[in-house]
């Protein structure tokens, strides 16, 4: 809702159908719960669970989380590309360079909380002080520039948790040429008072270093001082009013993730009490076993295993577990309940914690775009005005990427980087990742000209169909597989290529087809 309220009417203006422009919005906003650094509240959850430090899951997540981007990605531009739709004009794009220096400041409280989480910090305080700094970097503008010197000055004390006056070092000169710097450079370009109240906050916060204050105490009182005088600008982001509406805003929300999670407390409890997570996982193994056996029973020339087709539907029934349990439900309650009851029949096929949570995380995120439910896709269709069930259907195909990229977890464990990302003694097999990466990137590909029916021309039903069969070979992370795969994928490229160039050589050239 947030970013879709301009995403989905510049798609629309673009040339994108209604249920295309939502679907996509969704997609790619349900995306965002798996992408480093910052990940859904349930990647944090999944840190306590495994007992991992979140930068490791945070890094386990990074290649999965690209490719499910670039599968959406590409899917939007072979759309593009069967309408034959183009971009905007470049006189009408923002200047890069201007935004960032006229806006480039709010992006501080972002870095801020990424690098507290790499260094190690609870997820509790990075988000704490990303909190403190938006509402204090919201008072600055051009009336109070100094305040972003006093800001400046505090951040030694969030991000490292240093006091630079505590003796005379590199640390304390540089501390005083930018005290001396920024408040020289500011004195003539802002009215006098407020350079006074800003030389006094810093005045503060020096003072607070040099008497023995702990450095998060002197930064957080510093950052206060500034939201206190700030309020009083009109021209500040965040007054009163706004402070109010924010903290409203917050608790509602606490309000419903918090009920969700109680309940899902219950749920989690009468589990770990009465078995059921085990049972469940053996009534899932079982059903596993009679339809690998049916399976193989039509398996005429043995080509496959009653091991790795158990293993398939196993994964297949926990992935179906997980849409069911998180229809309607936020996606944090929707991963712990996946975690307790659909994850222990993955653990007892002897795979690894941390990749059977990652499987069951992707779905209980990716059930925001499954039908019947699909939340994100009714709320983009809000927007988009499209029907709510047709978009959740076309949001359901483009992100089939995040549905296929679990089942690679599982057979091929290095895309999470594991078991190198846990125990840093064993080497990583790079030739082998980058084996998995490649492919996995081409079968995205594959899986983008399937879905859109295009690759370098509209495909025709056998085109798909190869097409499909060369994603299914290219995601499955065995050697004969990937190159059978790959050759079908520049198979059909070549074969559309080569009728296109036919004919255009038979038809004068289209404008169209020219911006296409």
């Amino acid at each position: 809702m947030t970013t879709g309220s301009f995403t989905i009417p510049l798609m629309k203006k673009v040339g994108y159908k209604p249920i295309f422009a939502g679907a996509v919005e969704a997609t790619s906003s349900t995306g965002g719960q798996i992408m480093p650094p910052v990940m859904g509240a349930a990647a944090f959850i999944m840190a306590e669970f495994l007992g991992v430090p979140y930068i490791k899951i945070a890094t386990a997540a990074i290649v999965p989380a690209l490719v499910y981007y670039f599968a959406v990605g590409t899917m939007v531009h072979l759309e593009a590309l069967k309408n034959n739709l183009v971009g905007l004009p470049r006189h009408m794009l923002p200047n890069l360079w201007a935004i960032l220096k006229d806006r480039g400041i709010i992006i501080a409280p972002l870095v801020a909380i990424v690098y507290l989480l790499i260094s190690g910090k609870s997820p509790f305080l990075s988000a704490f002080w990303g909190i403190i700094l938006s509402v204090s970097i919201g008072q600055v503008h051009r009336r109070t520039l100094p305040f972003l010197v006093t800001i400046l000055l505090s951040v030694p004390c969030i991000l490292a948790d240093m006091n630079p006056l505590a003796e005379f070092s590199h640390e304390f000169t540089m501390w005083v040429v930018f005290f001396i710097a920024g408040f020289g450079y500011s004195l003539f370009r802002t009215d006098r008072l407020t350079w006074l109240l800003a030389v006094l906050i810093s005045g503060l916060l020096a003072g607070m270093l040099v008497l023995g204050f702990e450095p998060f105490d002197a930064a957080f009182w510093t950052n206060t001082a500034v939201v206190a005088v700030g309020i009083f600008y009109k021209e500040s982001k965040m007054r009163i009013p706004d402070i109010m509406s924010a903290l409203e805003w917050g608790t509602r929300n606490a309000l419903s993730i918090g009920a969700a999670c109680a309940c899902v407390g219950f749920i989690v409890g009468a589990t770990t009490l009465t078995g059921l997570g085990l049972k469940f996982a053996a009534t899932v193994i079982n059903l596993a076993n009679g339809a690998g056996a049916a399976v193989l029973s039509i398996d005429i020339f043995n080509l496959l295993t009653l091991n790795g087709v158990t293993l398939f539907f196993t994964l297949l029934f926990t992935m179906f577990a997980c849409f069911i349990l998180g229809m309607g439900i936020p996606t944090t309650a929707q991963y712990i309940l996946a975690a307790m009851i659909a994850a222990p029949a993955l653990l007892q096929w002897g795979i690894h914690p941390l990749v059977s949570h990652f499987f069951v995380f992707y779905y209980a995120i990716l059930a925001d775009v499954t039908p019947p439910v699909a939340l994100a896709a009714y709320a983009a269709s809000g927007i988009s005005g499209a029907d709510p069930f047709r978009t959740g259907l076309r949001a359901f195909t483009l992100s089939s990427g995040g549905f296929i990229v679990p089942f690679v977890f599982v057979t091929a464990p290095i895309v999470l980087g594991y078991p190198s990302i846990l125990d840093p003694n064993i080497p990583m097999d790079w030739v082998w990742f980058c084996q998995v990466l490649f492919t996995l990137i081409s079968g995205a590909i594959a899986l983008g000209a399937t879905v859109i029916g295009y690759l370098a021309d509209r495909s025709t039903i056998p085109e798909r169909t190869l097409t499909a069969l060369s994603a299914v070979f290219l995601v499955t992370p065995e050697t004969f597989t990937d190159i059978a795969g790959l050759a079908l994928l520049v198979l059909v490229y070549v074969v559309q290529k080569l009728r296109k160039r036919r004919r255009r050589a038979r038809n004068p050239e289209t404008p169209a087809e020219t911006a296409a």
